[in-house]
């Protein structure tokens, strides 16, 4: 090789590299989203307007990391989701988040939001356990709900929001 060319493989071998590291995809970026808490008194709903600066769009994955996550759009994922850790999910006004089961592990909790509107959903219909929570041999986790629409019918004797059939 001369040298010469070993300065245009050089070169071409830099290039390519420095486009691969530009397409890449990095980790989300994170926005800030309005939401809606609730919480019960004893004699009535309190609701306070809060915002994260921290949130992250929710990904089209079955595995969640524990942290904040907004759904911005309408998102179908074709299988059961599973909560690695504590879980926030804030339903924006007018979107919907379908998936085949919502799985929260014993020791973890989901926490739901809403906002202004109240009309961002959830439907969750899984082919085993429950809508939202356990699923068959596995128990689940706290789920607090301060908002939005939830549809969630469990599988074959399990409840559509909380425990598995075991």
């Amino acid at each position: 090789m001369t040298k010469r060319s070993f300065i245009r493989f050089l070169f071409t071998f830099i290039c390519v590299f420095a486009l691969a590291c530009v397409l890449m995809p990095g980790p989300a970026k994170a926005d800030s989203v309005t939401y809606i808490t609730r919480s019960w008194n004893g004699s009535a709903v309190n609701s306070t307007e809060a915002t994260r600066n921290d949130v992250i769009p929710f990904p089209e994955s079955q595995e969640i990391a524990p942290g904040w996550y907004y759904v911005n759009r309408d998102l179908t994922i074709n299988g059961r989701v599973c909560l690695q850790g504590d879980t926030h999910i804030i339903l924006c006004d007018g979107c919907t988040l379908d998936v085949k089961g919502l799985y929260i592990p014993k020791g973890y909790t989901l926490h739901i939001y809403g906002q202004s509107e109240d009309s961002g959903k959830i439907y969750s219909h899984p082919s085993g356990g429950a809508g939202i929570g356990g699923y068959s041999g596995h128990d689940n986790g706290n789920i607090v709900i301060h908002g939005g629409t939830i549809e969630a019918t469990g599988y074959d004797h399990c409840a559509g929001i909380g425990s598995n059939d075991g």
